[in-house]
């Protein structure tokens, strides 16, 4: 008799756990079943905010509810299904070519083993063509202005300096804290040359190199550039570490080459003194960085 209460009592408990365990279970299912349809309902909502309108981000099924906010550019879903909330606000940003590492009219060949790349956004978007260049800008805007080409082998000062035209040479030691507008051609001959980007009077990053020609880098050149390069020709660059975006109709890159962005999202912006994004033919894709949860 003794054996078999025992075995009763046992047994009792044995139910009462797998019923607690079942429920917990239950939840936890529940919970995942909550995210996944609201990370579905996030990429519907792009789907028809990019498909059909701005009006369309907001709808609702099966007590999943999805709203867009157009003057703030978020994105908000939500739903309280089995009493588990679960919410996700993001905010949407243009898909400009700067959401990019590289943008290209045409292929690059970045097959060298020697070219490391680090991207935290967008490693390579093939495009039909780049933004237009507004030279007005960064002529108003300069600290500097040279009329035929010039040469660089010290630090210059901070800001853009302006190159109508000519061949123009960063050689030993040349450094920018600013922008360097080349509107001819730029020969990089030295080695240590450090472009890095500035910013406006608003704090905005500027892009750290402008070319409207073309680029060409010797074997021997050791070139670091923080901050958005944009070329308009071809660039052959080589050696050395940028942290990207790169933009071009013709690039080439090679040899023992970092292309790293350190995980930052800074310099992944639209700049000014270029031609404004088309609103009504472009997409809206996630900000990253942006996605919050609760």
């Amino acid at each position: 008799m003794i054996y078999f209460i025992v075995i009763s009592l046992t047994s009792l408990a044995f139910f009462k756990l797998t019923g607690d365990t079942r429920i917990k279970v239950v939840n936890i299912n529940h919970k995942y079943q909550n995210q996944y349809a609201v990370e579905s309902a996030i990429n519907l909502a792009l789907w028809r905010i990019n498909s059909i309108a701005d009006t369309a981000g907001n709808f609702n099924y099966d007590s999943v509810y999805s709203s867009f906010h157009d003057s703030t550019m978020t994105l908000s879903v939500m739903t309280d299904r089995w009493g588990f909330h679960y919410n996700v606000s993001i905010v949407l940003d243009y898909d400009h070519a700067f959401n990019n590492m590289f943008y290209t009219t045409t292929m690059i060949d970045t097959s060298d083993p020697s070219i490391n790349i680090f991207s935290s956004n967008n490693e390579f978007q093939l495009a039909d063509s780049l933004p237009a260049l507004d030279t007005t800008y960064y002529l108003a805007n300069a600290v500097s202005i040279y009329n035929d080409g010039a040469i660089f082998n010290d630090t210059l000062t901070p800001g853009i300096h302006y190159i109508r035209g000519g061949d123009t040479e960063l050689k030993n030691n040349s450094y920018l804290e600013g922008t360097l507008v080349v509107l001819g051609v730029l020969k990089v001959v030295g080695t240590n040359v450090h472009l890095k980007a500035g910013r406006d009077s608003s704090g905005a990053f500027l892009p750290a190199l402008i070319v409207v020609d073309s680029v060409t880098t010797t074997d021997i050149t050791n070139i670091t550039v923080e901050g958005a390069i944009i070329c308009y020709g071809h660039f052959a660059l080589k050696n050395g570490t940028i942290t990207g975006p790169f933009i071009g109709n013709d690039l080439e890159v090679q040899n023992s080459l970092t292309i790293d962005d350190g995980g930052s999202d800074q310099y992944y912006t639209y700049y000014p003194g270029l031609s404004s994004i088309d609103s009504s033919n472009t997409d809206l894709i996630i900000n990253q960085g942006t996605w919050t949860q609760y």
